[in-house]
């Protein structure tokens, strides 16, 4: 995931201060005093943060012993592993025309008259009790409407007065009081309905003002209803999901700027109003430099291609709803990984002009010793060619996960290397990456964290990157990680392929048990002499959390879930149970537990806990999100912000299924929405999906070949300005909006397995 130019270990992937250093050890030596009391022989002092003078190819020699008898691996049971009671919510039967949060854009001016108005978002309702002497002693107007010198408009509005009162139309530039058109229309008391073309001639305005002159004559009451403003060659200016909304989910579109009191959704086909709403929720937006407004349409959910047209004229990006929306991107974000594949040919008939030959076949030498190690396969972690443990395992639970919770949107035709045979290609997928990580396994269980070549490879193709490859240090995380997926992989295949399933489950009981047998947490930074990506974590408590409450699924045997909670109680703050990232997995484990429909059986209490563990984490989201004009759930835009956001839809995508609030999973639906373009820049953030999307990717594969990878989520805005491109983006850019298309911006525009597969993960829990 780095540019050839970039400093040593300079990534997102962890560069640690001194003091994170040392409030890890005191950290650590906190919880091996704790962990003592546990008499599992698993204490974790502190982090090692030194390189050994001599790393060993296999630990065994240089690692303690168990001192108590290994439990005996129990018989493996076929269990319902995800019980699911709320597994669909009709967000159709919500009303979209509620009048909470709105106020009127619309503004009464009564000088020396006697009037007052009452504004819904669909009609002015203006009793007039003393006119006034002049037309404009009783205005209604509104600013800031968008006028291009030359184009063409209609003004629609109906009406009606108490006595057939004439009012003046008028189109005004409110920064000169240019008039640039004006119109008398009657208002019957039976009503009527009027469009009024005009063509602005005067010089292009972003405030232009719409004005409705009601003064003079007797006391009066008139109405003035549905009005709209519609140019012929709109502007752009409304965000929605490029792609497009399931017919029964929750849909909403933002306006970054106050875009009028009432919005409707177009038939693109014959440009006729379908569904009206009002917009509402006017908030300042500090991330986005913004006042932002919302519209809901959830409750449309007739096929079709649909558009966004506001009051004052601007729209949106072309959308459909449809029951597939989501079918062809489910297919290119699964094979994406099949183009991140290492160690093979990725021949032109599926792989296209992104084909290349065997790449990093060698033997990679284990650093520190004068040995080699057959570690071919796996995936490309990002744009660079490293391969890492701690993000291989994050991926394939998500790909495993995917699955498991809805297989029957994945099919056998990606168009793959290994579709047509018989197994859904996103299982193929997963089990490319495990295949690697078994070869990452040493015969005491310890598992090596990193394959990296000497130093990050230039802009060639991976079959051109002919460096030494190296094998980087055996790891409590990446051991514990292991284990978590393996214990996952071992449910996933079991009725696909028992045996494969089987081999998955011995491994995850190797690794259980290698690093039950550590004295201390192992953690190394990559060697000075090495150039490459760093993954470091400061314990593995989450993962043997998640490790052992698969394990508990798998089996039923209660000692797994035991040692689940000796984690889960280890720390006062109880946060090993949280997260669905590389570095805090605990909630994949969490929600195993809770969907499985043993659970408040075995352990009612513990439960309770876990109930209460993923609420509050996802009612956390729900502050973020409801502190975001986009309903984001981010406070700040690191590095890698889009994979965040992902991953918080998962989170509360989880929580709904447990809870059953419906309000968890509307804004996990956000979270998808803004990738695929709700969100300030109105982009696509996934290659070759929507109507702006991102075409220069930093992936060398992608460069070289001037191909285009489809189904990629990019890194996303990078408010801390982590790249040379985004270092010269001024401090006064917004942090949503810190983000470039190109590919040198690595810590915006990247490609990575994890924001794939956090993307294929959220896509699985959403497309319902």
């Amino acid at each position: 995931m780095y540019n050839s130019s970039m400093q040593k270990n300079t990534s997102r992937r962890l560069r640690k201060p001194l003091v994170y250093i040392l409030a890890g050890l005191i950290l650590a030596l906190c919880i091996s005093t704790l962990y003592l009391f546990t008499q599992t022989n698993k204490n974790h002092p502190p982090i090692e943060t030194a390189l050994p003078s001599e790393v060993p190819s296999d630990f065994s020699s240089s690692t303690p012993s168990p001192t108590s008898t290994p439990t005996p691996t129990p018989e493996v049971l076929q269990k319902n592993i995800f019980t699911l009671p709320f597994e669909e919510f009709d967000f159709s039967t919500l009303s979209n025309d509620s009048m909470d949060d709105f106020a009127s854009s619309f503004s009464l001016n009564t000088a020396d008259a006697d009037a007052y108005a009452q504004m819904a978002y669909n009609q002015i309702h203006v009793d007039v009790n003393a006119a006034g002497a002049n037309p404009d002693s009783v205005m209604i107007y509104r600013d800031g409407i968008p006028l291009t010198s030359g184009a063409s408009y209609l003004i629609y509005m109906g009406g009606n007065s108490t006595n057939g009162k004439t009012i003046k139309v008028a189109i005004v530039d409110a920064n000169t009081g240019a008039t640039a058109f004006s119109q008398d229309v009657a208002l019957p008391s039976g009503g009527n309905f009027y469009e009024l073309p005009f063509t602005y001639q005067g010089a292009t305005t972003y405030n232009g003002s719409l004005r409705f002159y009601l003064g003079q004559g007797e006391g009066y009451s008139a109405d003035l209803k549905d009005i709209r403003v519609v140019s012929l060659s709109p502007q752009e200016a409304v965000h929605v999901n490029q792609l497009g909304y399931l017919p029964l989910a929750s849909k909403r579109c933002t306006f970054p700027y106050n875009a009028g009191d009432i919005f409707d959704v177009m038939d693109a086909s014959t440009n006729t109003v379908v569904l009206s709403g009002p917009i509402r929720g006017a908030r300042q937006d500090e991330a986005t430099g913004e006042t932002n407004f919302y519209g809901d349409f959830s409750s449309l959910t007739t096929p079709g291609t649909y558009y966004i047209r506001t009051q004052i004229g601007v729209t949106s990006p072309t959308f459909e709803i449809k029951e597939d929306v989501y079918a062809s991107l489910v297919k290119d974000s699964i094979k994406m990984f099949s183009l991140q594949r290492c160690g093979m040919a990725l021949n032109e008939s599926w792989a296209g002009g992104l084909n290349h030959s065997e790449c990093h076949t060698a033997q990679a030498k284990i650093y520190g010793v004068e040995e080699y190690r057959d570690v071919t396969g796996g995936w490309h972690d990002a744009g660079d060619y490293g391969r890492f443990v701690e993000t291989g395992t994050k991926a394939v639970n998500d790909l495993l996960f995917a699955y498991l919770y809805n297989p029957s949107i994945y099919g056998d035709d990606t168009n793959g290397p290994d579709s047509n045979n018989g197994i859904p290609d996103i299982l193929d997928e997963a089990r490319y990456e495990l295949d690697w990580l078994f070869k990452m396994q040493n015969g005491d269980g310890g598992v090596y964290n990193t394959v990296i070549t000497d130093n990050v490879a230039n802009n060639v193709l991976p079959n051109e990157d002919e460096q030494r490859l190296n094998l980087l240090y055996v790891e409590s995380t990446s051991t514990s990680d292991f284990f978590v997926t393996m214990a996952i992989a071992s449910i996933a295949y079991e009725e696909i392929d028992p045996e494969y399933a089987k081999k998955c489950f011995d491994a995850a009981i190797k690794a259980k048990k290698y690093v039950g047998s550590l004295s201390h947490h192992l953690e190394y930074p990559n060697p000075s002499d090495i150039n490459g990506g760093l993954y470091l974590d400061d314990d593995d408590l989450d993962s043997q959390f998640s490790g052992n409450l698969a394990l508990w699924a798998k089996t039923q045997d209660k000692k797994y879930l035991e040692d689940a909670k000796a984690f889960f109680y280890l720390l006062p703050e109880r946060t090993c149970a949280q997260g669905v990232t590389w570095k805090g997995n605990g909630g994949y484990g969490r929600y195993l537990f809770l969907v499985n429909e043993e659970a408040k059986k075995v352990d009612k209490e513990f439960y309770s806990e876990m109930y209460a563990s993923i609420e509050q984490e996802a009612n956390n989201l729900m502050h973020m999100a409801d502190g975001n004009a986009y309903q984001a759930s981010i406070y700040e835009y690191p590095w890698a912000s889009n994979t965040d956001i992902a991953n918080h839809g998962i989170i509360l995508s989880m929580a709904y299924d447990v809870t059953g609030n419906t309000n968890y999973l509307q804004v996990a639906q956000e979270q998808l929405n803004y990738l695929l373009g709700k969100n300030t820049l109105g982009m696509s953030y996934v290659t070759g999906y929507g109507h702006r999307y991102p075409h220069n990717i930093h992936s060398r594969m992608s460069l070289v070949s001037g191909q285009e990878i489809p189904g990629a989520l990019v890194g996303g805005p990078d408010e801390h300005r982590d790249d040379k491109v985004t270092a010269e983006i001024g401090w006064d850019v917004p942090a949503a909006k810190v983000y470039r298309d190109t590919f040198e911006s690595y810590s915006t525009n990247e490609i990575a397995i994890i924001y794939n597969s956090s993307l294929v993960h959220l896509l699985a829990r959403l497309y319902r």
